[in-house]
């Protein structure tokens, strides 16, 4: 047997991944701009349960979000959206039109982050990975701001954008001079590099 895929949208290289395996394909739909937009939650056998389905629904909540903040569609309207489960290795990533997240790592806040990443990161992408911070800032200040602020309490709000901003050091930069490694580039914080809280703060202070 011979299966084809395609995608109706051009896309950047590094955002294809393949995985098989017995999925359970989740679905539900979205209505937004005008259209139906299927979401498909492949999970594995074993978390084809209550518990993992509310918490890919989480994307019913927060898509809308972003679609009116943004003021721009969910970018790859005419496809699909949706939630594929994993093991381990890095937790959660983003490809084009589907997020690849472990099922230990299906919390809102990276739920929150990965979505946000269609945006920026899969329809606009940095043709350099010096300035990943163009990708993680932008998702990471979705996670710790926009995302609490729009569907969280105001203290939690509060707390959270508090945290981000004591997170950053005054010695890091966004820029990641050495990228010889995926360990390096998406180092999520250290002492000479943070593309991902200090982009977000860089986006705070625009």
């Amino acid at each position: 047997r011979i299966c084809t895929w395609r995608t109706n949208y051009r896309i950047a290289t590094y955002m294809i991944n393949f995985a098989v395996a017995n999925y359970v394909d989740y679905q539900y739909n979205i209505t937004t701009g005008g259209k139906t937009l299927p979401v498909h939650n492949y999970l594995y056998s074993a978390d084809n349960t209550s518990a993992y389905k509310t918490a890919v629904d989480f994307i019913q909540n927060i898509l809308p979000v972003y679609v009116s903040v943004f003021n721009s569609d969910y970018p790859f309207l005419n496809e699909k959206y949706g939630i594929a489960d994993c093991y381990g290795g890095w937790g959660a990533l983003e490809v084009q039109s589907m997020t690849f997240c472990a099922s230990s790592n299906m919390s809102n806040s990276i739920l929150a982050h990965e979505l946000s990443h269609q945006w920026f990161a899969d329809k606009l992408t940095t043709n350099d990975w010096h300035q990943i911070w163009l990708n993680e800032g932008f998702a990471q200040y979705c996670e710790s701001v926009i995302y609490p602020e729009n569907l969280l309490s105001v203290a939690t709000a509060n707390s959270r954008r508090s945290s981000l901003k004591n997170s950053v050091s005054n010695t890091s930069t966004t820029y990641v001079s050495n990228i010889s490694s995926a360990q390096t580039i998406f180092a999520s914080s250290s002492s000479l590099y943070q593309p991902y809280e200090k982009g977000a703060m860089t986006l705070s202070m625009l």
